[in-house]
């Protein structure tokens, strides 16, 4: 509740900044400066820098989410299209840069309009608040085009954290966006999986599928 109202108090101050036009431009701290950097490697497509630019533990929950939707699919369809996976590799085996940059060339290759989008990104911090010594919520402007669209400027916040001497971005929001789908479809599958059992030890039958296209209809 508390680091909500602080972020709440952080985005008031931004939007009654914007509108006084004598003051100069905000130049970033260096817990701030990660973020431009990271949308700058975002913008050009250098995953393995974007993927630098994360924190250790931000990589760990990526690799976490990635390595329970692989496993969920037992053709290996999921490692060979999102991660590129030759024989023999495995996500836990990759360096875990590596496993955010592989998953987000397959991402931009295979979306239509994403790598226009991600290439029209524009980023300008805002400022920040210290939760504590280490770890910092910074407030930046984000704005990008769609093919034919009006640009969208956004305020968004994005919590950093040190790791070493260094300043390192935790999961970015739009990253956030997509483990939290992930996660729900796999939490999805395992309860239909979970009820599917369940019936079959009460001795239920399944509607069978015919599906020989040669068949002719059932009256």
């Amino acid at each position: 509740m508390h680091r909500r109202f602080v972020l709440v108090a952080v985005l008031l101050a931004v939007a009654f900044s914007s509108v006084l036009a004598a003051e100069p431009k905000h130049t970033p701290t260096p817990a701030e400066a990660v973020v431009p950097a990271y949308m700058s490697a975002i913008r050009v497509g250098d995953w393995k820098k974007a993927g630098n630019l994360l924190h250790p533990e931000a990589l760990a929950e990526m690799r976490q989410v990635f390595t329970a939707l692989t496993s969920a699919d037992p053709s290996g369809q999921a490692a060979k299209q999102l991660f590129n996976l030759a024989e023999g590799e495995t996500l836990e085996k990759l360096p875990a840069p590596e496993v955010f940059a592989r998953f987000m060339s397959a991402l931009v290759s295979q979306t239509d309009g994403l790598k226009e989008l991600l290439a029209s990104t524009q980023v300008e911090t805002l400022g920040s608040v210290a939760e504590s010594a280490g770890v910092s919520h910074v407030v930046y402007r984000l704005t990008r085009t769609s093919t034919g669209q009006p640009p969208t400027p956004q305020i968004e916040v994005l919590t950093v954290k040190k790791s070493g001497a260094d300043w390192r971005s935790m999961v970015p929001p739009d990253i956030a966006g997509i483990l939290a789908s992930i996660r729900s479809s796999i939490a999805q599958r395992e309860a239909m999986l979970k009820q599917m059992q369940q019936q079959q030890q009460q001795g239920e039958d399944f509607p069978q599928l015919d599906l020989d296209p040669q068949a002719p209809p059932t009256p």
